[in-house]
């Protein structure tokens, strides 16, 4: 498709392709930039000015549409800030993409950014959590349609599949292994989305956005091209970009940035609530409470991915501000326990752990007197 395309053909498609792949994501987000939602919003620090939700919403797509590419990041800059929930890798990278165009070399710019995404997706997915939990589900629904022998050829390719992307990335880099590497990551995106539709599940529909904008942006950008975009890496914005993923390793930096989504690096929160405080909440929410004992237990990344189409946040205190939004509903000292497994190392054996009772959360949210 890209074969033979000059540098001024490959911008426009490129343009088209990030901003209608952006575009399917906001949509197929949309819940989660509108009105009505009983999942609280996560601003990223107190005082930001809210977005206007709706109108706001209809202004981003606009925007795509008419191919205002700085107005469209600087608005979907606020929605995020004001709700960090809405801060998605597909959103990272697409905007990523658009700001190219601001570049002297946007064609390099854009090669540099989409070989960074796949280098650093693999690297992050070289852990054994991905390995035990993460690739096995994904790709349960469709090993379950395979024959025996080559499902479990499926299964054994867990270690060997970050080592291949990271690879893929790399050799994007280089016209002499360009060709095989294009080739091999957009199977990567067959496959994986070939996974997610046998799983019939309604809760990740930018995952369909994501890998196909992905894999047209790849194309578009790579095939049929010699030239390597290296020559630009110190440019500041594509230096950041490049590299700030390696703070990802340490498990101090925010997944999106280090395009660790579905790597086995993630932080999870879990509510324990007593049965008198989920009487008080709305049937929508006692949904996803699930019963045993004394306390019931909410699953925070559940209850996100079922109303919002989106995963909550993957930091610590945007949680415990998910559980502070429960004061609504009045909860005692012992109502209501939120515990955290941080992000798990390298080995993941054991991810650490932290618990906030109520008194705590309740302090923690309050300013520092110093």
């Amino acid at each position: 498709m890209a074969l033979g395309l000059s540098d001024a053909e490959r911008l426009q498609l490129l343009s088209w392709a990030a901003s209608a792949g952006t575009a399917w994501g906001l949509w197929a987000s949309r819940r989660a930039w509108r009105q009505p939602r009983v999942v609280p919003r996560t601003p990223l620090w107190r005082g930001v000015v809210p977005f206007p939700e709706q109108a706001g919403h209809i202004a981003l797509l606009l925007c795509l549409a008419l191919g205002w590419r700085l107005p469209f990041v600087a608005l979907a800059m606020w929605g995020c800030l004001a709700d960090w929930t809405r801060f998605r890798p597909w959103l990272y990278q697409g905007m990523a993409l658009l700001l190219c165009f601001s570049l002297p070399q946007p064609l390099d710019a854009a090669r540099l950014i989409l070989a960074s995404i796949y280098l650093w997706a693999g690297v992050l997915k070289i852990n054994r959590t991905w390995t035990v939990t993460v690739y096995p589900w994904i790709t349960e629904p469709l090993r379950r349609r395979l024959p025996q022998p080559l499902a479990q050829a499926t299964l054994r390719l867990a270690p060997v599949a970050p080592w291949l992307e990271a690879l893929g990335g790399l050799g994007l880099l280089f016209p002499t292994t360009r060709g095989a590497a294009c080739l091999g990551l957009i199977a990567m995106h067959v496959f994986i989305l070939a996974c997610f539709h046998r799983r019939h599940d309604s809760h990740y529909p930018t995952i369909w956005p994501w890998n196909v904008s992905m894999a047209l942006c790849s194309w578009i950008v790579f095939w049929g091209s010699a030239a390597s975009p290296l020559s630009i890496l110190l440019t500041p914005p594509l230096l950041l970009f490049t590299l700030l993923p390696a703070w990802g390793l340490t498990n101090r930096l925010d997944p999106v940035f280090s395009h660790g989504h579905m790597t086995g690096r993630h932080v999870v929160g879990v509510l324990s609530l007593s049965r008198r405080l989920v009487s008080r909440l709305p049937p929508e929410l006692q949904a996803h409470c699930k019963r045993g004992g004394y306390f019931l237990t909410l699953d925070i990344g559940a209850w996100f991915l079922a109303e919002l189409h989106v995963p909550p946040p993957q930091q610590e205190r945007l949680l415990r501000l998910v559980a502070l939004s429960f004061e609504r509903y009045g909860p005692g000292e012992h109502d209501l326990t939120l515990t955290v497994a941080g992000m798990p190392g390298f080995r993941c054996h054991q991810p650490p752990v932290t618990t906030w009772s109520w008194s705590e959360l309740v302090a923690s949210a309050k300013p520092d007197p110093g």
